[in-house]
């Protein structure tokens, strides 16, 4: 699991996501960070936890780094990857 610390008046749970890197998030109550860790630990377990550094990353950007990674894939397929990723990029409204 994980484990919870005093540090200048607030409470950090410290815990490690499922590559072993250590993470850890701040609250003002204790009870707040033992529910985080509690939460955290379900998500591990069922494999539902997503990594919270990778909600800044565009679909873009996964989409490049996804193709980039998928060498093993046949070269039409990655084409028509690409081709869709293409036509679907939905340009940004003004208003």
């Amino acid at each position: 699991m994980g484990h919870i610390e005093r540090r200048n008046g607030r409470w950090r749970a410290r815990y490690r996501d499922p590559l072993g890197r250590q993470l850890s998030e701040t609250f003002t109550r204790k009870l707040d960070a033992e529910r985080f860790l509690r939460e955290v630990q379900v998500d591990i377990e069922r494999g539902r936890w997503l990594d919270p550094r990778g909600a800044e990353t565009t679909v873009k950007e996964w989409s490049e780094e996804f193709l980039s990674l998928a060498r093993r894939l046949a070269p039409t397929t990655q084409q028509t990857y690409k081709r869709l990723g293409r036509a679907h990029r939905v340009a940004p409204r003004t208003y």
